[in-house]
């Protein structure tokens, strides 16, 4: 076991107690504090480590942990990699290339999978192989020379500002019109605003502190005046003491997780009639085409969002408001 095993795996034994930034303090700390020595595993018997597919599956966890991958990330990655290798019948250091084109075509022809999921699994195949292939698990990166899988892009969708006044009338409680105004008025991510906390709030100064746990970084979201109502409305009736800003309308009021908000918002969605799913990233993408629309500052709205490039927020959030086109058509013309 070398030194940066041990490291990792130290890091991995942390991981339930501390948050990322800890996290990645500690892992500088123990890299400072152990350069100057050597670390020599003590082995009084033949090792009876068997390094098997589920041996490769925990280490590969435990070093993107230590890296600091998302948690999902790295299950997603872990569970489609066990699936390729039950379904091949083969260990990770004797599966081929062609092993992994066939077994994508026979999930689109049994499974029907989309294509934007094939480039999600290939995706995962690659990053563990590169990994496997850096870390000498592997002869070989077996992924380098497979084609990328040609994502389809979807149509980019908002809600109309109609839609959005009914689904601000189709609440039910103070608490779902709070996430409805405050999405609205940030574009925060589903992570983002399930990890907020009350003391995260500052009504007064009309911010909220946001942690993106997808870049681990920090920024400063801006509450409009119907955001500010509603969150003031809701802090007034919310019950619990939990730290976190939305919590179970049930005893024993914690925090809401990511799939509960999803819930919460697809329903409200339904009631009020929305010509889509409603999903957190819906809102989100709602946004920022609106704010562009008021300020043509591509750069702001690219930094509301957390994208550390404008292409991003063009590509994938900014959707084409076709009265708006007609309009500058004609100016033009």
């Amino acid at each position: 076991m070398t030194k940066d095993d041990v490291i990792n795996n130290i890091i991995a034994a942390m991981q339930p107690v501390l948050d990322q930034p800890q996290i990645e303090q500690l892992k500088v700390v123990l890299l400072v504090k152990l350069h100057n020595y050597d670390i020599v595993e003590s082995v009084y018997l033949p090792s009876t480590e068997v390094r098997d597919n589920d041996w490769i599956l925990k280490r590969f966890a435990i070093d993107y942990l230590a890296m600091g991958r998302k948690e999902s990330t790295i299950k997603q990655y872990s569970d489609s990699i066990r699936m390729l290798l039950r379904e091949t019948g083969k260990t990770y250091d004797t599966i081929t290339a062609q092993d992994i084109i066939d077994y994508l075509a026979i999930r689109q022809y049994r499974d029907h999978i989309a294509h934007n999921y094939k480039s999600t699994l290939m995706r995962g195949f690659c990053s563990f192989y590169k990994w496997a292939y850096k870390k000498r698990h592997v002869t070989e990166d077996i992924t380098r020379d497979l084609e990328y899988v040609k994502v389809h892009k979807k149509q980019k969708d908002r809600l109309t500002d109609m839609e959005v006044e009914d689904m601000r009338d189709a609440c039910k409680d103070e608490r779902e019109r709070a996430i409805i105004d405050l999405l609205l008025s940030t574009g925060m991510r589903v992570s983002e605003l399930v990890g907020l906390n009350v003391n995260d709030i500052k009504l007064q100064e009309g911010t909220v502190s946001i942690y993106a746990e997808k870049t681990c970084t920090y920024r400063t979201g801006f509450l409009d005046v119907r955001a500010k109502k509603s969150l003031a409305r809701y802090l007034e009736v919310r019950k619990g003491n939990d730290t976190a800003l939305f919590v179970s309308v049930r005893a024993p009021y914690k925090r809401v997780k990511k799939g509960s908000m999803e819930n919460i918002c697809k329903a409200i969605g339904v009631r009020a009639g929305a010509h889509l799913k409603t999903t957190v990233h819906v809102f989100r993408k709602t946004f920022a085409s609106r704010l562009y629309l008021k300020t043509k500052d591509i750069v702001l709205v690219s930094k509301l969002l957390g994208h550390a490039s404008t292409a991003i927020t063009i590509e994938y959030y900014l959707c084409e408001d076709l009265e708006d086109m007609r309009i500058r058509h004609n100016r033009a013309a």
